[in-house]
């Protein structure tokens, strides 16, 4: 009987010592479900992010392929002008030639 008499002595002041800690507590919990929130929210960012990053790679790797692909385009015009101008050359030179000819041939008449 004497145990449950010091049970009985004991759970007030108990009571009395564990009281004054519940509003910490409550206010550790709402700043615990605080945290829990924005540590949603940021998931939910990092996730928004993340997927923005695939969709800028895979831009980045469409405009990648464009860009080769406009540089094999400048490279063959660039041979069409080089073959151009060698033939605009030749032309030339067979014009230049033949008018070498001709001013030859009308001296010797």
């Amino acid at each position: 009987m004497q145990t449950s008499s010091l049970q009985a002595a004991t759970l007030p002041a108990l009571h009395a010592d564990v009281e004054p800690v519940l509003p910490m507590l409550a206010e550790q919990q709402k700043q615990l479900e605080k945290l829990g929130l924005q540590n949603e929210k940021l998931k939910l960012q990092n996730e928004k992010l993340e997927q923005q990053n695939a969709e800028m790679s895979d831009a980045i790797e469409s405009l990648s392929r464009e860009q080769e692909d406009m540089a094999e385009q400048i490279r063959a015009m660039a041979g069409w002008v080089r073959n151009a101008a060698m033939a605009g050359l030749f032309l030339l030179l067979l014009f230049l030639l033949l008018k070498g000819v001709q001013l030859l041939h009308g001296l010797s008449h």
